[in-house]
């Protein structure tokens, strides 16, 4: 199949097209919310309508009950000489505390709204492709590799599995059959032949801190993590994390025994919120689900998510590769 970007052919016809007429309703009517009506954000839309009648309605006043009377005083230089102790607070203040922070907010708001309707441009474009296209097309995944495999007895991401050199390898030449771009989060570049690898911002070992190193490399964007040790997920799993995780900043995968917080999509804008918790010494990712927009979703499958923390678990691992193969 022809890769589909944004970058190439009929894609980008579309996409200029679609931001073109975003812009231009954008521009010519966006103060009345038509822009926001014809993306289908009703509500907003409506609230935009509201604000922007009550927006002009005080333009009118303040113009109407403070600047025209300035104007007339300005025909009148005597007057304003006489009462220019009077007249230049007023303008100040007026500037100040009045126009300024409207402006501020105006500017403010307009480039969020360009944000928007960029953003829907984008999706109108990419509406057609399947959650398959989408995610080898555009989409990064990150394989965690920077933990202590102390019950492993030697570093498990390093140890042979099926026909490939070890298990970081078997990993990321299955997520690379997945996603556009795949890294590895390690400490150091310790993989043979070398990963791409995007390094622990950190010395202790911190799933929080990783998160962190990870999430701070991309932006405006769902990354797609998973543990080096977690080799069975199903591509259906990973297809379904990301149709639901569109409304929410982390969708990560259950089932009937546990949840499993390292599996899953991430928003890049929880990369703040998991600084912070790092800061705070806190080291626990499950802490982190509260303070942020955040769905398990359950599937059937356990065996899927079957994890190699020690010897045990790796023959077991071993074993169901065998069948898969």
């Amino acid at each position: 199949m022809e890769k589909l970007t944004l970058n190439s052919g009929q894609d980008l016809k579309n996409y200029k097209k679609i931001l073109k007429k975003n812009y231009i309703l954008f521009l010519l009517l966006g103060l009345f919310g038509v822009h926001r009506f014809y993306l289908k954000k009703y509500v907003s839309g409506f609230l935009c309508f509201v604000f922007s009648i009550f927006f002009i309605g005080f333009c009118i006043f303040f113009i109407l009950r403070w600047w025209y009377p300035l104007y007339l005083l300005a025909l009148h230089p005597e007057i304003i000489q006489k009462d220019i102790m009077i007249i230049a607070p007023l303008v100040f203040f007026s500037l100040l505390f009045v126009i300024l922070p409207v402006c501020l907010i105006a500017a403010v708001l307009f480039i969020f709204e360009l944000n928007i309707v960029k953003k829907s441009a984008e999706k109108a474009t990419l509406k057609k492709y399947s959650t398959h296209d989408i995610l080898k097309n555009f989409c990064s995944c990150v394989i965690m590799c920077g933990g202590k495999s102390s019950r492993m007895g030697q570093d498990k991401t390093l140890m042979e599995f099926g026909k490939f050199k070890d298990l970081t390898h078997f990993q990321f030449a299955k997520m690379n059959e997945i996603f556009k771009s795949v890294f590895i989060s390690a400490k150091s570049q310790k993989f043979d032949p070398p990963l791409p690898v995007l390094t622990d911002e950190f010395s202790e070992f911190s799933p929080m801190g990783a998160i962190y190193s990870i999430l701070k490399n991309f932006k405006n964007d769902k990354v797609f993590i998973i543990p080096c040790d977690m080799p069975f997920v199903e591509i259906s799993t990973i297809y379904k994390l990301y149709e639901n995780a569109e409304n929410y900043d982390i969708c990560v995968a259950s089932d009937k025994f546990k949840q499993h917080n390292l599996c899953g999509f991430f928003d890049t804008s929880v990369a703040a919120t998991a600084l912070k918790f790092y800061k705070r010494n806190n080291h626990k990712i499950a802490n982190l689900f509260s303070w942020v927009k955040f769905k398990a979703l359950k599937f059937d499958n356990s065996t899927q998510f079957h994890n190699i923390n020690d010897k045990s678990d790796y023959e077991k691992a071993v074993l169901l590769l065998k069948k898969e193969i």
